[in-house]
């Protein structure tokens, strides 16, 4: 099994509490310990990172209980 690491899951691990209180249900885009862009739906985070300046970026939709991870755009 390999295990993925980078500086945005550890950002996500480490704030998931307060990124999910302030973004609850909203797909994130996350750029190492920020977040890039953000909205209702994955593209429209990902159209806010990119106009943000971030062509590479994790996604994942902001939610407690399950993670809906997106990796092409990662790094």
């Amino acid at each position: 099994m390999k295990v993925i690491t980078s500086p945005e899951l550890d950002y996500l691990c480490k704030n998931i509490d307060e990124i999910c209180d302030k973004y609850k249900g909203q797909w994130i885009a996350i750029k190492g310990d920020k977040i890039v862009g953000y909205g209702d739906t994955l593209s429209e985070s990902c159209k806010m990172a990119k106009s943000n300046g971030y062509e590479k970026f994790l996604t994942t939709r902001a939610n407690k209980t399950m993670w809906d991870i997106n990796f092409p755009n990662i790094l």
